[in-house]
This record gives structure tokens, sequence and C-alpha cells, in this order.
């Protein structure tokens, strides 16, 4: 299969819905602690996966024990392997792109499923290459019908394993891509009973017995495994030779390598320790080589640190060398030694409390598990002083505003909870009591602190309120932080902050797998609701796991389970917006109490909500029609669904208000849970009901990819066939077409053998679409062993057209025997960016060599331009015009000529095609000389000149016009110089320069071939300022070409255009050795141009000293010759220098003149001034007059121009008539 493009919204959506683990923040974590290379890389077994070229696949199973590096060497594989794909690019960007995805396992959310590895590893290869997500477009969420099924689900195809896989198996089909490298740590850390555990062994199992790339598989890959020695990963990884291997517990071939690895792990924890307790040279070194000496694993290396961190800084030598002489062997004697602590009895209950967390508190979180208010600071001091008393095993972590408390790595809980009858006096009986006291402390902060939201909402909301009214009208989200204080207290913690969590002294990590902090990684978005995390995520959870009291105590909760509570809602917004629960489901108040407990509660509370009176909603329907009967299916909860059958009144087949969406075991199979499946069947319920949206109940287990679940509706009689006229109205497929398009052979197979006797010809055909437009050529194989007509054979090609199938394609055309119209095909494959004859040639073969002459030649000049030389050949055998056009270039071999991104020859064996096919060479509908001159691809000119081109031709459609001017304008100096030797007129061009010598006397390593050309014609202008060859020359090029030029004969004082000449170029670049050289050939100084007028006015106005100097000696010379021709009383020097003379009198003339009347102007403006000072006096004097007087003045006629508002604001007005140029002057102050 081939995908070359996605739309952008597409892709996001892909990578949406694959989202999930932070593989990257993982892997930073990991560099940060662990050493940055391995003993691994070296090894012959590591080199050879890495550096093999096989065609086969590559697999190494690197496994050992705890702590002996199997992380650290992924880690250091993952980034020698992100060197080497880097490495890669630089050197060629044209080559296929090697991918890489990793993975790093781990008993934490996200990390800990077999969906969760192959999710992640898909996602990978969709953000590294676009086109990848082609092939996961199937698990985009799709909105409900408007016929309202589906329940609201995505009726999309599952997340499941089995569907993950078969994407997987997809990507690795797309040709555009090189190697993929997978690199898979700790995969012992999935739980080996879980059944999608087994299916991703089955999977790599499968790779592994059929190596070899096989015509459905392009890509070759890599896979690196680094495990524990489990039974089941040894059954898959350890039976084949295919597998390359390397067993850390080997102590005789790799012994003496893991312990000089542990003991370069210890020395680095102890150097870290150097710099923080200020130990002096001696100790360090005693310390570092005791530690790593002794150490049997990283683990025990840690935990050993720990505890000697934990000593007072001020501790002597003698204290830390007599606490690492007790320091045990053993890691489990290690621990105990560890806990025997002083004061234990007073950390107890904190202890307890953080044994039990699904992850690591913040410090607020912490206090209340323990009992304790969260917002006073009090409570954590001494919540810090009794963390400082576990300090060597517990580690405070920066996570946001707070710290995270956890265990330093997840060995040490995990001993801790193992014994914890010895060392916190928990027996397994008291472990139950204490998740209840959890649960109920986590309720309680979520009930006191959204009560107390709520209250301040309805106070903020009352008319006596002193808040503002901008918080009258906000949610109770936005009002601030809440802790467990109650509302408005400071501290919370910010889970927003998806900082990196940074550790506040010290991390010692397992090698192995992140330790527990590390998974209470922060949410993307702001914190929403007054409560915190831990408590709204957990409290169910503790629940389930404490005495069977507890949900009686819960039950009786009626704020929290009443039908309209808004404590409720709040909360379980919150929890939806922290964990993704009820993803596709809208979240709101229509989700009664036994819709909470059905879809994330537990059995007992079930149980006691329906003994408590709430049985009454057991058919109340969510937004999506979903009953508590629904949710219990897609949440997988086969007990609950046995708890709520046991209501008389629930219906078992309730497919909600319109009897048209999905009934709880559609729900139950679109998730593939088989066990509520069992449960619900064997109530009686109906397997073949029908949802709108995605059809009969077998195709909610399709979509599921669970194969499992369709054996078993198969063996319970789930109907197969279903005609035309029973899903006419919604657009959901047969089962078999359905399984066609999303599933694998083995489902596929399960249900072509179950319907074998049922199934119409139509049905049949519907899959055979939908399999062609999946690309599965194993299912379009199958499909060929019934009939099909040709409309079914034209709409499943064009089905593998639309995705590009071509494999897929040359199916089709070689078992139909109709002969199908294939023009779209041909043209798609012929004109594709991957050559693809053989898909040419079975169309050709199919359509009996019948193909539209339009076609083949729109295709040859495509495939052409894209450079596909064997699409070319292929084409011009089935008949294509050699002459074919296109808008581009003209014609087919105009674009070859042009093309050659890899050669500096052009595309010569598409050329030499084209011509041999009877291509003609000079033609008007292209330039291909030009075009090969243009580019500099002298094969692809000499070739067309062999084959008879017009080296002179003028192509108007080309911008130099002919082949010499092309090269010249580009600078292709061998291109020149062959086409001079062939006779090319030097004096033929065209375009910007207009000559070829006009460009090349800026181009000095080109002019020298034309000065050579027989009649090169030099006195011409053209090229930018309409300049002549010598101008350019002047201003561009050393004067050695100068010379050159002069030699063969250019004018040295030629006008161009523009008035100038060479001298003035010269001149205004500042080239003194060309202004020398130009007036040694005899340059004439004296040419004035209109714009620049003289060459030494130009360099004067440029500035250029030495040039002035030069001209201006010049100018002297010609000065001092004219004054001695005068003295011989020559007639032209007389009449010159008495012109002169008398240019020289008429401007004195003119000078005085004009200080003349600057005087007079001076004068009169002196005069005015008083006379204005004299009315000014007098109008102080006699102001009523005055008044008077102005009053009359304004009744006078217009023409008298007097200024009489002037007048009247002080007498500093112009009592004078002005004229517009005087008033001009007086605005301006020249007055």
């Amino acid at each position: 299969m081939r995908q070359f493009s996605i739309k952008p919204e597409t892709h996001k959506a892909v990578i949406d819905a694959l989202d999930g683990a932070d593989v990257q923040r993982k892997f930073r974590s990991l560099s940060q602690r662990l050493a940055s290379d391995s003993w691994i890389l070296s090894e012959p077994e590591f080199q050879d996966w890495m550096d093999s070229k096989s065609k086969t696949d590559d697999f190494l199973w690197i496994y050992g024990g705890e702590g002996k590096g199997k992380t650290p060497a992924a880690t250091a594989v993952v980034k020698s392997v992100e060197s080497t794909i880097c490495k890669e690019k630089m050197e060629s960007s044209d080559r296929a792109p090697t991918l890489l995805a990793y993975f790093f396992c781990d008993q934490i959310p996200d990390f800990c499923t077999a969906e969760d590895v192959v999710k992640s590893l898909l996602w990978q290869l969709c953000v590294h290459q676009d086109n990848l997500a082609n092939y996961a477009k199937q698990f985009i969420p799709r909105a409900p019908s408007e016929h309202g099924g589906s329940n609201g689900s995505n009726n999309s195809t599952a997340l499941g394993i089995e569907n993950l896989c078969q994407s997987l198996r997809d990507m690795l089909t797309e040709s555009t891509i090189g190697t993929v490298y997978f690199v898979i740590c700790n995969l012992h850390e999935l739980p080996e009973e879980e059944d999608s555990t087994k299916k991703l062994l089955s999977f790599v199992q499968s790779l592994i017995d059929s190596p070899q790339l096989q015509a459905d598989k392009r890509v070759r890959t890599k896979w690196l495994f680094a495990t524990r020695d489990r039974i089941s990963i040894r059954r898959v990884l350890g039976s084949s030779d295919v597998v390359r291997q390397i067993n850390l517990n080997d102590s005789e071939k790799y012994g003496d390598k893991v312990k000089l690895e542990l003991q370069r792990h210890a020395w680095s924890k102890v150097d870290g320790l150097r710099e923080q307790k200020g130990y002096n040279k001696a100790i360090t070194y005693f310390a570092g080589s005791v530690i790593g000496n002794r150490a049997e694993s990283t683990k025990w290396i840690d935990v050993a640190i720990v505890q000697l961190a934990a000593l007072p800084a001020e501790s002597n030598d003698i204290k830390v060398r007599k606490m690492l002489e007790r320091v045990p062997q053993d890691f489990a004697t290690l621990l105990d030694h560890a806990w025997r602590s002083e004061g234990l009895d007073a950390i107890k209950e904190l202890l307890r409390a953080l044994v039990l967390t699904y992850e690591d508190p913040t410090e607020s979180e912490l206090l209340v598990l323990a009992g304790l208010p969260a917002g006073e600071a009090k409570h954590k001091e001494e919540l810090f002083k009794t963390i400082q008393k576990c300090r060597p095993l517990l580690t405070l972590r920066k996570s946001g505003d707070e710290a995270r408390i956890g265990f330093v790595n997840a060995d040490v809980k995990k001993h801790l909870h193992k014994n914890s009858n010895k060392l916190l006096d928990l027996p397994e009986d008291a472990i139950q009591l204490q998740h209840g006291i959890l649960a109920l402390r986590c309720f309680s902060h979520i009930m006191d602190n959204l009560t107390a939201a709520l209250q301040s909402t309805i106070v903020a909301k009352s008319p006596t309120s002193s808040q503002s009214q901008q918080t009258q009208h906000q949610p109770v989200a936005m009002q601030g932080p809440v802790t467990a204080a109650g509302p408005g207290v400071s501290g919370a913690p910010d889970i927003g902050d998806d900082t990196e969590d940074e550790e506040i002294e010290f991390d010692f990590d397992d090698d192995e797998s992140t330790d527990l902090d590390s998974t209470a990684q922060a949410p993307d978005t702001p914190q929403q609701a007054p409560i915190l995390p831990y408590a709204t995520r957990y409290w169910l959870q503790h629940a389930s796991e404490a005495t069977r009291d507890i949900a009686e105590r819960l039950s009786l909760e009626k704020a929290f389970w009443e039908p309209d509570s808004e404590i409720r809602h709040l909360w379980l917004t919150e929890f939806e917006r922290l964990t993704g629960a009820f993803d596709g489901l809208v979240v709101d108040k229509r989700l009664k109490a036994l819709h909470v407990a059905a879809s994330v509660g537990f059995p007992r509370l079930v149980a006691s909500l329906l003994k408590a009176g709430y049985d009454k909603e057991v058919n109340e329907y969510d937004t999506y029609d979903n009953a508590p009967l629904h949710l219990a299916a897609l949440f997988g909860k086969a007990d609950i669904i046995e708890q709520l059958l046991e209501v008389k009144s629930v219906k078992l087949d309730d497919a909600g208000k319109n009897s048209s969406a999905c009934t709880p075991l559609s729900m139950a199979a679109a998730g593939g849970k088989i066990l509520v499946m069992k449960k619900l069947i064997s109530k009686g319920a109906n397997v073949n009901s029908v949802d709108v949206d995605i059809g009969p109940v077998i195709n909610a287990a399709i979509l599921s990819g669970n194969s499992d679940a369709v054996k078993l509706l198969i063996e319970h009689d789930a109907k197969l066939n279903y005609p035309e006229h029973e899903h006419e109205a919604s657009d959901w497929p047969p089962p078999l077409a359905l399984s066609a398009l999303v599933s694998d052979l083995s489902m596929f197979q399960t249900i072509l053998d179950a319907g074998n006797e049922v199934l119409s010809e139509e049905e049949y055909s519907k899959a055979l679409v939908l399999a062609s437009r999946s690309g599965r050529v194993e299912i379009v194989s199958l499909l060929f062993e019934n009939e099909h007509g040709q409309d079914t054979f034209q709409k499943s090609l064009q089905a593998a057209l639309e995705e590009e199938n071509w494999d897929v394609t040359k199916l089709l055309l070689r078992h139909s025997q109709d002969i199908l119209d294939c023009n779209d095909v041909f043209e798609k494959a012929s004109t594709s960016v991957e050559s693809l004859e053989d898909v040419l040639d079975e169309i050709w073969r199919h359509r009996q060599g019948q193909i539209d002459q339009e076609i083949l030649n729109r295709c040859l000049y495509t495939a052409t331009d894209n450079e596909k030389e064997n699409t070319v050949k292929a084409l011009l055998r089935m008949g294509a015009d050699p002459n074919a056009e296109g808008a581009l270039f003209g014609n087919a071999l105009t674009a070859a000529a042009n093309d050659g991104v890899t050669t500096d020859d052009g595309n010569v064996p598409i050329v030499q095609a084209l011509l041999e096919a009877g291509a003609t060479v000079t033609s008007d509908s292209g330039w291909a000389l030009q075009a090969a001159a243009e580019q500099g691809h002298l094969a692809a000119v000499k070739l067309l000149l062999d084959y008879g081109a017009d080296i002179n031709h003028f192509s108007v459609q080309h911008s130099s016009g002919t082949a010499l001017q092309a090269a010249c304008d580009c600078g292709h100096e061998e291109v020149v110089e062959y086409l001079l030797s062939k006779g090319a007129d030097p004096n033929k061009g065209g375009g910007r320069y207009e000559y070829p010598i006009i460009v090349a006397s800026m181009q000095p390593k080109i002019l020298p071939h034309l000065l050579a050309a027989p009649g090169i014609e030099l006195n011409v202008v053209g090229g930018p300022g309409h300049g002549s060859p010598l101008v350019h020359a002047a201003a561009s090029l050393p004067a050695e070409y100068i010379v050159q030029l002069i030699q063969a004969g250019a004018d040295v004082n030629m006008v161009d255009l523009d008035g100038d000449t060479p001298l003035m170029a010269a001149a205004l670049v500042g080239d003194y050795e060309c202004v020398k050289l130009l007036l040694e050939h005899g340059a004439d100084i004296m040419t004035i141009s209109p714009n620049r007028g003289t060459a030494l006015e130009v360099a004067l106005e440029e500035g250029h000293d030495e040039c002035i100097k030069l001209l201006a000696n010049r100018a002297v010379f010609i000065q001092r010759q004219l004054q001695i021709s005068a003295e011989r009383e020559e007639g032209l020097a007389l009449e010159i220098i008495e012109q002169e003379r008398e240019n020289r009198r008429y401007l004195h003339q003119q000078q005085q003149q004009q200080q003349q009347q600057q005087q007079q102007q001076q004068q009169q403006q002196q005069q005015q001034r008083q006379q204005q000072q004299r009315i000014g006096s007098d109008f102080g004097q006699q102001e009523p007059e005055l008044e008077d007087q102005i009053g009359r003045l304004r009744l006078q006629d217009d023409d008298h121009d007097v200024d009489v508002d002037s007048l009247s604001q002080g007498g500093n007005g112009n009592p004078h008539p002005t004229t517009g140029e005087e008033e001009d002057s007086y605005q301006q102050g020249s007055w």
C-alpha cells in the first residue's frame, strides 16, 4: 500500500485518537538519571542488529534479572538510533526516511497494558511521518447519526489490541518509508495473565515466524526488546534462531561488563552525594568502592545511597565508614534494615496511607490521606518533619507549587507493602480497613469542599451579598482554589503545571521502571474544581478494596446520590477531566447515582444503592439513551451487570427511548468485553439487535477487533446476512463487508466460513469493495472465490484507486472477466510520484491496448515532468505522442531537458527516449535547447544538437530567447563554450539583457568566450540602464577585462541610451585602475551626461578621492592647453575664453540685483514694524474710540482689504492690503 498525503485536520484527529502515554517525557526523565552510553552498544550482537542490511526483519532480545542495566541499555540504544537517523538526514534528504518508535513499560497509567504499547508506537510513527496516519483513520471518533443510535459511543474502530496490531501491520506496507526501529523495554511489566498481553506476544511471534518481507509488507523493521527472563516472553523471543540475544545473567560472558556498569552507576551516585554532603576524596573513594563492589543490582545501590544520604551532613568519616560496613548484602534485608529507624511508630499512620496510594500524592493530598487539614501551614511543617524521619526511603519531588511524596523506587514500596504486617502492624485484613479509611477521608474532603463552594456561590448570588457582581456570575470552578481546609484557603496544588517533577534533594530511581511518583503527571489543563486530584480520582477505587460495610455507609450520603446532586455533578465533571473515563459520553446531571456506580463504581456499592431506594433509576436514560445497564456493559463490569439484572424492571435488550440505539450487549461487544457478553447472553440478550449507526451486535464486535467476541456471537447464532432492504435507511455495512474493511485475516476468515451457506452475492460484492478500499490483499484474494459482476469490480477498482492500493488494483484487473474503465486508474498510476510500471502494464493488458490517446499524451507529459524514466518509456511503448504538450514547459521534450534534480546533465535518458520516439527537436510549442542551456545540462544540450536542434532558434516563450543567451544569463560556462564551438550566433539573444555580450560583460568566466567568437558586436546596448558592454564591465569587472574589451574593439567613448560612458561607470564605483585604464585609452572626460554630469562630477558626488584626483589632473591639463592656445591667439580658444568671461559678468550682475532687492525688502519691513508699534500705542490710549472705529469699519464695503480682526486683538495686524506672496512670507516669519 502507498499513502502520499493526508489532510491536516485528519492527521490531527488521528493523533488525538492515539494520544496516550507521554513517552518523550519518560525518556527525558530516564536520560537525565542514567548514563548516556552502555557497553551494550559495542557488543557484536547489537552492532550486527544495528548495521544489518539484509532484507529480513531483525530482532534483538536483551534480558536479565533485576537491576542488571536493561533500562540504561535501552535508553542508550534509543539515543544511538536517534543519532543514526540524524546523520542519515544530513547525508541525504532524498532517501526514504528511517523512523524510530520506543516504549518503556511500567506499572503506572498509560504505560501498563499491551494497548498502551502499540497505541504509542502508532502515535509516534504518525507524528514522524504524516501519511502513516492514513492507516489509523478508523480510530477517529465519529459523531452519532441523526437517527440517535450508538448511545454516544464513538462507533469507530475500537482501540483494542487486535485493531492496533492490524493498523501497525498496515503501516508496515507503506513503501515511502525506509527502516523502522522499535525499542520496547520492560515488557515483563505488562500483566502476564491479561488477554491483550498474550495477543501482543502473539503478534511479535508472527513477525518472528515470517521475517522475510512479503508482497504486502515493504518496510524492513528492527525490533529490540529489553526484559526480564519471563517464561511467556522466552517462548516467543528465546525459541527462534532469528532473534539475537544478550543474556545479562551469563556471568561468564557478560559478568565483568555488568559489574563494571554497576560500579559506574555506584560512582555516579556517590559523586552526586559528595557534592551534596561535601565528602572528602578519601571517604568518597571508600564509599564508591564499597558500594560498587558489593552491589548486585542498581536497586541495591540506590537504597544504600539513600541510607548514606540520610546521615547528618556533619557526620565524620568514621560514621560513614561504619554505616557502609554494616549495609546488608541482600536487597530485602537491606530494606528491612532501612525501616528500623528510630521513631517509626510515630510515622506509621503516614506510611500506612502512602503504601496504599495508587500514585504519589502532593503534600496537601497526603495530609488529607493522613486525616489532617491540608491548608494549614503548621500541619505541612509537621508532615515535612515526619517525612524527614523516613528520609532514607522517601523522597520529595517538586510538582507545581507543591512537592510530591513517594518512595525512592517501586521496589521499596513493594517491599513495605509485602511486609506491612511486620513493619507497619498492618495485616491483610487491616489493609482493607485502611483502604476504607482512605476512601472516606477522600470522600469527606470532596463533600466538605464542594458543599462550602456551593454555599459561597449561593451567598454570592444573594442581593445582600458583599461579593462583586463579577464573582456572582462565576461558576464554582472559577472562584479560586479550595484546599482540603475549605474554599479559598491557599496552598492547593497547581495541578495545571506540567513541568517535569523535580526532586527537592535527591533522586534515586529504578533502572527498569519509573518510581511511582512519576505517575502523578500534572494534567495539561488548569484545575477546574476546588477538590484535590488524588481524592477526586481514587476515592471509589479505595472504597472498592475496603471492607464490605463501606458501600452501605456511602449509599447513605443522600447529598451526593440524590437525583440532581450538584455535588455529584461537580465531582464527576472533575473526575472526567482528570481521567477521561467517559470518553464520548456527555457528563451532565442526567447521569444519575446508578449511572455513576454502574460505570466507575463497584458491585457492593451498586447493591447498596439499589437497597437504599435508587432502584427506580435502573431504567433512567442519560443524554445518549444509556441506562445504568448500558454503562456497566460498556465499562466491562460483569459483577455489576449481575446486580442490576436482579431488578425485575430492568430491560435486558434496552435500545433507548426510540428503540434504535445500542443494547447493553452491543455496548459490551463494542468494547470486546467477553465476560459481560457471556453474562448478558446467558440471561437471554438478543444477539441480533440492530443499532442504526453501527448495525447489528456482531458489527460492534467486529469494530472491537476482538475475534473471541465475534466467535462468541456466531456460536450463539448471530445473524450474518443482512439484505439491502434491512439497512437501506442507514449507512452501516453488513458484517462481512465491515470485517473486510477493518479486521485482520483471522477474524474475516471466521465470518467468511460461518456465513458460507447464508451470505448473498450482494454481501460478497460489498465486502470486495470495502476490502479494496482497505488494501487487504489477502482478503481480496479470498473474495475472488465468489462470483462478482462488472459493476462490483468497477466500484472496487475505484475504491482501491482512492486509497492508492496498487496491489489490490492489479489483482482486480487480473480477475475481472469484463473490460473495466481504467482511465482514472491509468492516469493516477502514471502521474504518481512512485514508479508503477507494473500497474500500467496490467492496465494495458487488461484494456487490450485500448487507452485514450489524449490520456496517454497527458500522462507522458506529467511523467516526464516527474522524471519517471521507466514510466515514460512504458508510455512511449504504448503509443504516447513524444510531442505531448503541457502548460508549464510547452512539451515533454522541454520538460525533460529542463529537469534533472539528481544530476547535472538533466534527464538525458528521458530526452533520448523522446527523441528516439520521434519528438520534434525544435518546436514552436517548446524550447528544449533553451531549457537545457538554462539549467546547465551540457549532456542534454549535446544530445539535442546531435538530433538536429536549431542552435540559433529564437523562442518567444522562453525568457532568454536563444540557447546561448540562456546559458550566458545563468552563467553556465561549459554550455556557452560548447554552443559557440558549434556555431551559435554570438549576437543573437533576447530577454532582459538582449545580447549575450551584455550579460557576459558582467561575468568574467564567460566574457573571454564571447570575445573570441567570430563576428561579435561589442558596441551595442542592453541590460539594466541600456548600457554598452564596456559600461557594464567598467561597473562590475576588474581592469584586465576592460583591456580585453577595448582590444576586441569596444568604443571607450560610446554613450549609452542614458547618456553614460564607461568612464562615468568606473568613476561611479570608484575603480581607480579602471578609470586610469580608460583615460589611457582616450576616454573623454568632457562628455556630459544629462543625469550625472561629467565623470569628475560623478566621482565628486560619490566621494571617490583617488578617482577625483586622477580626473582633476586630466581637467587641469585640458585647461592649460586651452590657455596656451588662447595666448597663441587661436580663434576657437579665444572664443571659448571670452564666452566664459561673459558668463561671469552676467552672473555678477545677477548677484548685485538680488542684493538690492533684499535691501529694499528689509527697509519696507522696518517701516511696517514702526507703523504697527504706533497704532498699538494709540490703541492703548484711545480704546473706546478705537472700538467704535472698528465697529464702523466692519460695516464698510468688502473692497477695503483691511485686517480689522488683527487690530482688535492688540494692534499687531497688518494695516495694509497684502498680496498672496507677501502673506506667505509673513506666515513663514521672513518679514
